[in-house]
C-alpha cells in the first residue's frame, strides 16, 4: 500500500509540515506551546499533529514561521 501524498493527509507531524510548508519546526512548536488553544494542532501523547487544512490557511498570515531559506514560488 502506497503512502498518501502530504497534500492529501488531514493530520501532519511537524516533520511532514516542515517538508510541505517549508517551516521551522522549532518556531511552530514554540508558537503552539505559547498558544495551546490556537486550534492548529492536536496532541497524541507528546506528539504534535498539525491539522493541515487549518494550518495551510494560518501559515499564509504568519510568514515568520517559515524558514529563512524559504523562497515563494508563484503558482
Amino acid at each position: 500500500m502506497a503512502k498518501p501524498a502530504l497534500t492529501e493527509k488531514t493530520l501532519l507531524t511537524l516533520a511532514e509540515a516542515e517538508e510541505l510548508f517549508t517551516i521551522s519546526r522549532a518556531k511552530v512548536r514554540q508558537y503552539i506551546k505559547a498558544n495551546p488553544d490556537c486550534g492548529l494542532a492536536m496532541f497524541y501523547g507528546k506528539r504534535v499533529l498539525l491539522i493541515r487544512p487549518i494550518f495551510a490557511e494560518f501559515i499564509k498570515d504568519h510568514p515568520e514561521l517559515r524558514r529563512r531559506d524559504y523562497v515563494e514560488h508563484s503558482r
